[in-house]
């Protein structure tokens, strides 16, 4: 935004020059009026140039009021723009867990994609491989070649499933993703993944080892062609048998209530009814409110998109 600075100092400079201009316009008449009584040669010369410079001050006191027109307005879009930057950059600070999470630890986050490939998702948006040597705990929920797993036979998509007679579910409560560690997680995601389709859900979890307490990780996933977000984080866990190691899960959308998924469902047969379970828009499939949680949910991702400024 310096050229914006430059163009301000320019016009500010032009509006300081014609005040001047004009005093220098009313010296020069006076001297020739001086003259004129002297000599009557000069009066008709001197009253063709005071006309004109009438004209050219008339001229000239419009353009200084366009000028200070001009600048009033340059000086509140700055304003605005400088704002506006303000306002972004406080979102995209807002939306990075990097920063600490709330006990002031740096949590180690994966982004799980739905054919089971694991990436480390570092607090400035960008993803890498999961290092070999990595201690924080994340090998010790994956297979032997890297991945997460993912059920493959109609037996193994049954086991791990929920079932139409299984009622017990989990209660999600709205919480402020941009404030929220696990939202805020969801939201390095998407950015990390420059991803803004609202097709896509994300879903966040923390996870605590349950034979070490010190290894907590923040786990992410993303809904794709039939797996939801939640499953994306959770298929691991139950494969290995660490389902108590789940301490609560952030949805942007709330979790699904019908048939095949039944989200709320799965995450209470699976992880216990009593889950902690958070989200940034409703999604009440139940009472015909469907379409609303999805309207509201683009919302919400669009001003995420715009926070990001992608």
């Amino acid at each position: 935004m310096e050229w914006f600075a430059d163009a301000i100092d320019q016009l500010g400079r032009e509006q300081g020059k014609l005040p001047d201009k004009k005093k220098s316009f009313g010296d020069k008449r006076s001297k020739r009026s001086l003259v004129a009584k002297k000599d009557d040669r000069f009066a008709k010369f001197g009253a063709a140039i005071d006309r004109a410079e009438d004209k050219v001050e008339a001229t000239a006191h419009s353009m200084q009021k366009e000028i200070e027109k001009n600048v009033e307005g340059i000086d509140k879009t700055k304003k605005s723009n400088d704002e506006s930057e303000k306002d972004v950059k406080k979102d995209m600070e807002g939306c990075s867990p990097g920063k600490k999470d709330g006990d002031g630890k740096d949590v180690p986050m994966y982004l799980l994609a739905k054919d089971g490939t694991v990436q480390q998702l570092l607090p400035d948006g960008t993803l890498k491989p999961v290092d070999k040597n990595d201690t924080s705990g994340i090998h010790g929920l994956l297979e032997s070649d890297g991945k997460a797993w993912r059920p493959e036979s109609r037996a193994e998509k049954r086991e791990v499933g929920v079932q139409d007679g299984e009622g017990k579910v989990v209660k999600s409560t709205r919480v402020d993703p941009y404030k929220d560690p696990l939202g805020q997680a969801t939201q390095l995601a998407r950015y990390a993944n420059d991803d803004y389709e609202t097709k896509h859900n994300y879903a966040a979890g923390r996870y605590i080892d349950p034979s070490d307490k010190s290894k907590e990780l923040i786990l992410i996933g993303r809904s794709d062609r039939g797996m939801h977000s939640e499953r994306v984080i959770g298929y691991s866990l139950i494969r290995k048998g660490k389902q108590e190691g789940l301490d609560e899960v952030f949805t942007e959308r709330a979790p699904c209530q019908k048939r095949n998924s039944r989200c709320d469902a799965w995450l209470a047969k699976h992880f216990g009814e009593h889950t902690k379970v958070t989200d940034a828009v409703p999604y009440d499939q139940l009472n015909g409110k469907r379409e609303e949680g999805n309207v509201l949910h683009q919302a919400y991702v669009e001003k995420l998109k715009k926070a990001h400024g992608r």
